[in-house]
């Protein structure tokens, strides 16, 4: 075994006193790093080097624990990780690079520095190989296992440093996870109690017919649609789209439904087009994200078969009649949502003379009252006050009445199933719609909506890009 100094005697290791050459060399290092939490394992056979070696980390207070044989040395590891290993290349039974081999296969696997009289480069090839991260060559000066130690306790303060940072944000990974995972269960959850609000599939309403379908483009939808009894004679229908997709939408669009459902006597009474009067008054946008909400609600009275439509910018239905297709003109006005804005900011707050005033012409729907001209007074108050209710008269909502007769059918639907765009042929829109429904004319009402929404599917490459709403009302097949 080779000597680590020129003169390993023992009695002329380095003792603590001022003319020793190795009190300057042994100082603390300058780099501030705190060496007292290291362990360290030294693995020599050699009494005297393992005595050496262990004095020159006890100046430099590091904990330290010696072995004499490979074997012993992997089981103590076993038992507690080190942080360092020095182990010695030469030793009865299992080699340094044997060691090494083994202790990098461990759960906490530690760094290890190689003691070799051997300079070649192949033999340091040899050692790094084996698992070492570091080597030394015999004989080498005190300073120089400082050295090293320093820069060992580096990469380990580093590496602690990273397995902490690597903890928490598996941890934070952990946490995120199971976040996601409520979050999932909540949305689907809300899913179901959003489709649970629409009508079943297929409906009977004494001798009419509604059928349904719903498909939407994420987990939550901003359409909804539904079926209100307003008396033993008459039947409230609705279809709303709030625009934009998740839970926002879906929210304003459950509580824009839950507003129509709780005014059966102005439904019943006064009509939809009263009824869609009064949410646009009390229209709400929380987030003022400019949200509007397009809106069709119709009565109808099952003896007779006449409806009163009143449209907030939706879609025109289609409607069968004498064997064709073809688009039912309604009245319309705008969406709900859209002179929000315009209420809350009247264009005349800072100069009274740019207050709009109407034309006495008609604006929405062939029946709609027009607007008498008017100026806002000085006051702010009293400005907004009649400024707002000029906006309300512009956004007055006009009624659409017809009357469905025998074999006759209405489509109501979202402009997600017209809007869907195949990447080479463009738009599906609503000439391309009316033609299919023409050709699938023969279809009941059920397979008509399967063969839409299948078309639909295929032109969009089967992924949904907005909420596909469908209602077919269907007449009876006798005479009223």
């Amino acid at each position: 075994m080779s000597n680590l100094v020129q003169q390993p005697q023992l009695e002329s290791l380095p003792v603590a006193t001022p003319q020793n050459s190795l009190n300057g060399l042994l100082d603390k290092p300058r780099y501030k790093n705190d060496m007292s939490s290291l362990t360290v394992l030294i693995v020599e056979d050699t009494v005297s080097e393992l005595i050496y070696i262990e004095q020159v980390l006890n100046q430099l207070d590091i904990q330290v624990t010696t072995s004499h044989r490979g074997a012993q040395a992997l089981a103590m590891h076993k038992r507690k990780p080190f942080d360092i290993v020095i182990s010695d290349w030469r030793m009865p039974g299992m080699s340094g690079p044997e060691l090494c081999t083994e202790l990098k296969a461990s759960t906490k696997p530690p760094y290890i520095i190689l003691l070799t009289a051997n300079n070649q480069i192949s033999h340091n090839v040899h050692a790094i190989e084996s698992g070492a991260d570091d080597f030394m060559t015999k004989p080498f000066a005190p300073a120089a296992l400082k050295a090293h130690i320093v820069a060992a306790s580096r990469i380990i303060a580093m590496q602690k440093q990273l397995t902490e940072k690597n903890e928490k944000l598996n941890q934070a990974l952990t946490n995120e996870q199971a976040l996601n995972q409520q979050i999932q269960q909540d949305l689907s959850s809300a899913c179901n109690l959003q489709q649970s609000l629409l009508p079943a599939p297929q409906l009977t309403i004494g001798k009419w017919q509604m059928d349904s379908h719903f498909v939407p483009a994420t987990s939550l939808a901003g359409d909804i649609f539904g079926v209100h009894m307003l008396d033993e004679q008459h039947v409230g229908l609705y279809l709303l789209d709030v625009a934009g997709h998740g839970i926002a939408p879906a929210m304003q669009g459950f509580t824009l439904a839950q507003q129509i459902k709780q005014q059966t006597e102005t439904w019943l009474n006064l009509g939809p087009g009263a009824l869609m009067n009064k949410l646009a008054s009390h229209y709400q946008d929380p987030e003022g994200m400019g949200r509007f909400t397009t809106l069709i609600l119709a009565t109808l009275e099952l003896t007779t078969g006449q409806m009163r439509i009143a449209n907030a910018g939706h879609p025109m239905p289609l409607i069968y009649q004498q064997g064709q297709w073809r688009s039912l003109p309604l009245a319309s006005g705008l969406p709900l949502g859209v002179m929000s804005s315009a209420i809350k900011k009247p264009t005349w707050e800072t100069s009274p003379s740019s207050a709009p005033k109407p034309q006495g012409k008609p604006m929405y729907g062939k029946n709609t009252t027009a607007c008498s001209e008017r100026k806002p007074e000085v006051g702010t108050d009293t400005k907004a006050k009649q400024h707002k209710h000029y906006i309300a008269e512009l956004i007055h909502y006009q009624e659409t009445h017809i009357r469905l007769s025998t074999n006759q059918r209405l489509i109501f639907f979202s402009d997600g199933l017209y809007e869907a765009t195949h990447p080479k042929w463009g738009l599906f829109g609503m000439e391309r719609l009316t033609a299919l429904c023409q050709k699938a004319a023969d279809l009941n009402p059920s397979e008509l909506i399967a063969h839409l929404s299948h078309s639909i599917s295929l032109w969009q490459n089967q992924q949904a890009q907005d909420d596909i709403s469908m209602m077919i009302l269907s007449a009876p097949q006798e005479a009223l």
